[in-house]
């Protein structure tokens, strides 16, 4: 998130995980960290899953939502997001 910030993105979104996962847990603590040290920043959650699929599938809610950076749980939801936008 704090890379992002750094490329000038202000507004972020953040794909989840599973609930019942403790790295999406993990992710989420960070991500509130990371919301407290940056007020300026809107992210936005958005629910994910942990696989190509999901991320293929989330590709209209992430257009929608109006992020110019995106977070995703892993890398499969990330290709598999790419994979949509493209």
């Amino acid at each position: 998130a704090q890379h992002l910030v750094a490329l000038g993105h202000k507004r972020l979104a953040f794909l989840a995980g599973p609930e019942h996962s403790a790295s999406n847990r993990q992710r989420l603590a960070g991500l509130e960290v990371f919301r407290e040290q940056n007020p300026g920043i809107e992210l936005q959650l958005l629910p994910g899953g942990s696989n190509f699929d999901s991320g293929h599938d989330s590709t209209e809610l992430v257009i929608a939502c109006g992020a110019t950076g995106i977070l995703a749980f892993n890398d499969l939801v990330a290709m598999g997001l790419l994979s949509g936008l493209h």
